[in-house]
């Protein structure tokens, strides 16, 4: 699953919270309808088929796997 996600070097538990904010702020932030018209579009395909979309809605929503990889941010240093 991580591969499709180009998140091979992320903690398994940080990529878990990536995935799971991946649906709920799609809901939380008013997108409930779109995020449940996608997920029945690809109800009935191989998880290796969903992953992909799934990948999209989350890259379209702005949800970033450098949010969530705890390494990264240990990284105290500013960026100016």
């Amino acid at each position: 699953m991580k591969d499709t996600f180009n998140s091979d070097g992320i903690d398994n538990g940080d990529f878990m919270f990536y995935i799971a904010d991946t649906f709920t702020l799609g809901v939380q932030y008013g997108g409930r309808i779109e995020l449940c018209d996608i997920l029945m579009s690809i109800a009935d395909n191989d998880m290796k088929l969903q992953l992909p979309v799934v990948k999209q809605y989350a890259d379209k929503k702005g949800v970033t796997l450098n949010q969530y990889d705890r390494v990264a941010l240990s990284n105290i240093a500013m960026n100016t």
